[in-house]
């Protein structure tokens, strides 16, 4: 199972990493948008977005704005994908 974890509590460095079973295989950080991130993980690993089941966010403290940003970012992909409601995981 391959799931897109984002962390942009911080401004000034956002997190987005590929993760399969549990384990993360790639990751890139920075303090781009989001979404250019993104663009880079799946450029620098290959991924076929199809391929992810789930997205995690992390929404433990730091700026109200980055985990409401990560959460809409990620509830975009899981209605794009066609991914059921509860594919999106935070904590």
């Amino acid at each position: 199972m391959k799931a897109l974890y984002l962390d942009a509590r911080d401004r000034y460095q956002k997190i987005v990493s590929l993760k399969e079973d549990g384990l993360i295989i790639a990751e890139v950080r920075g303090d781009a948008d989001l979404l250019k991130l993104i663009a880079q993980l799946v450029n620098q690993t290959d991924l076929n977005i199809s391929e992810i089941n789930r997205v995690e966010v992390n929404t433990q403290g730091g700026s109200f704005t980055g985990v409401r940003l990560s959460l809409s970012v990620a509830r975009s992909f899981v209605f794009a994908l066609g991914l059921p409601e509860g594919s999106v995981v935070s904590g």
